[in-house]
């Protein structure tokens, strides 16, 4: 099994120097990061929005439900009303780069957990069919490389753990970064969340996760990977759900838990 085997020899159990904080992923560092690309066609009038996801199995991405359900809008989700493409964008690094590897397929096959709810972000997953993706695929200067993580094998973490995506990387400006980008954060007690977000309660099937040295997720990491290495191997912990506005330093940031959805995607993947 090559399930959460990076293609680099660059050890996760080094400190980092520095997503904002982070630093640059290097060349299959984070092989199951992908770009999700969500287009969304409403009468006469088309949008699309960026979020980032991992790759679960060779036909199923995992993002979160609040990135492909749509929440803003007071008309119903009805086919004749809207219509929704997903491009997925595997083996990136540099958004801007069209030849560093990347492998990009469009679909339109997804499903968000059946009780998320747009108001508190309870149950922020949902899955994405790609058939047919080639996993393990290394290449030899590590662009392009694309692998799984590794399915939880703990009901519960603690600890350190890595986040990665192509979020804003400056608490000054609102630009996300066209770099991949990783930053190292810690699983803290959910009721430090709680009382960070008095407003919506917590539950047993949500993470509460703080930046180390001024890291932290931040606006366009939606959706992304929280991980940790378990005997060498990255295993599937969260996916970035939301966090305090402004992104601020020490900041506390709320993911969906991937172990408490272990049945619910072993049910539904593709």
């Amino acid at each position: 099994m090559a399930c959460g085997r990076p293609n680099t020899k660059t050890s996760f159990n080094k400190p980092n120097a520095f997503i904002i904080g982070g630093r640059l992923a290097l060349p299959g560092e984070v092989p199951w990061q992908v770009r999700l690309s969500i287009r969304t066609n409403r009468f006469l009038t088309s949008s699309t929005s960026f979020c980032g996801g991992f790759i679960w199995n060779e036909n199923t991405i995992v993002t979160a439900a609040h990135c492909v359900q749509d929440c803003s809008s007071l008309l119903p989700n009805l086919p004749f009303l809207s219509s929704k493409s997903i491009e997925v964008c595997m083996g990136d690094l540099k958004r801007s780069d069209n030849s560093d590897g990347q492998i990009c397929e469009e679909t339109k096959t997804f499903k968000s957990h059946p009780y998320y709810s747009c108001s508190t972000h309870k149950n922020d997953i949902a899955i994405i069919r790609v058939p047919k993706m080639q996993i393990p695929k290394f290449t030899s200067n590590g662009y392009g490389s694309i692998n799984s993580l590794c399915h939880p094998s703990q009901s519960q973490y603690s600890g350190s753990v890595i986040a990665s995506g192509w979020g804003k990387y400056s608490r000054t400006s609102s630009e996300t970064s066209d770099d991949l980008r990783i930053a190292n954060m810690v699983l803290k007690p959910t009721l430090e969340c709680q009382k960070a977000y008095g407003f919506l309660q917590m539950g047993s099937s949500q993470l509460c996760v703080q930046g180390v040295s001024g890291e932290t997720s931040c606006g366009g990491d939606s959706g992304g990977p929280l991980f940790k290495y378990v005997n060498g191997r990255a295993e599937a912990l969260g996916i970035t759900s939301y966090g305090t506005v402004g992104c601020p330093e020490n900041g506390l940031v709320v993911f969906t838990s991937v172990p408490a959805f272990r049945e619910w995607l072993n049910q539904n993947a593709y």
